[in-house]
């Protein structure tokens, strides 16, 4: 059987996905492997950012 120019069996669909081209997606490698390692990376930025925020204050206002 021919599907999209390329010779198939019943079993074997492999040749037909290399008929097709890449998507522009599939080059871009996420920063982080699960959903939960991103959760956590970005509650680990934020009580950062919070603390960082939190010093500037108290040391503006350090001499009251």
């Amino acid at each position: 059987m021919q599907k999209r120019g390329a010779m198939v069996d019943a079993e074997d669909f492999v040749a037909v996905t290399k008929t097709y081209p890449t998507h522009p997606d599939s080059s871009i490698v996420p920063n982080h492997k699960t959903n939960t390692e991103l959760k956590e990376y970005r509650a680990k930025m934020e009580a950062l950012d919070i603390k960082s925020k939190k010093d500037a204050i108290d040391s503006k206002t350090k001499h009251l």
